[in-house]
């Protein structure tokens, strides 16, 4: 009998180890998201996406499919990145010079991304709004972080939580021509949206 019970408590002791190393192990299996940072309109990091599971990358080719095929996001250059979906509009398109206020056209491409982020309940947003060279760096920070929040606040109001947006206004960092031709300043000042993994 004694023995009987010594075999018990044993056999009891490494179930309740596997259960523990079984938990421990889903602990360890998270992913990370596209972009990384405080609450909307404060400024963050826009990390790397990991590898993420099969539903968030369906998620992400019916949310491409959609926005590639809408009129309202014609204007829009589109790019896919694995896990991520990379959108840039040119400000002129979003803006009026000098202004925060959103273009009704760009509105309606607003409206476009919230349908689809309403749909994919798994996908956040990242929204980083670019300047050109022009004007002072703490100015053009500000400038552009105003904007980035007209932009997350829209998204907000129609039907987007705010721990799915995170805004970012990134001045004149991050060009993407050198310069300072007209041809270059347009390309610069630029509004980005990267869709990816919502962070667990």
């Amino acid at each position: 009998m004694p023995l009987l019970q010594s075999s018990r408590r044993i056999l009891a002791g490494l179930h309740v180890g596997l259960a523990v190393g079984l938990a421990l192990a889903a602990c360890s299996t998270t992913r990370a998201p596209v972009a990384t940072g405080g609450a909307v309109g404060q400024p963050v990091a826009v990390g790397q996406p990991v590898p993420v599971e099969a539903p968030v990358l369906t998620d992400i080719s019916a949310a491409e499919a959609r926005l590639r095929t809408s009129p309202a996001t014609s204007a829009a250059i589109i790019e896919r990145d694995g896990a991520a979906l990379r959108l840039r509009f040119a400000a002129h398109s979003a803006f009026a010079t000098d202004q925060f206020s959103l273009l009704p056209a760009f509105t309606a491409a607003l409206d476009e991304l919230a349908h689809v982020l309403r749909g994919q309940k798994q996908l956040a947003v990242a929204v980083n709004v670019y300047t050109d060279a022009i004007g002072g760096d703490n100015y053009n920070l500000q400038f552009s972080q105003a904007r980035a929040q007209a932009i997350a606040s829209y998204l907000s109001a129609h039907g987007i939580a705010e721990q799915r947006i995170t805004a970012r206004g990134a001045g004149e960092t991050e060009p993407l021509a050198a310069g300072n031709s007209p041809e270059g300043r347009d390309l610069n000042r630029r509004v980005e949206f990267v869709i990816g993994a919502l962070s667990s």
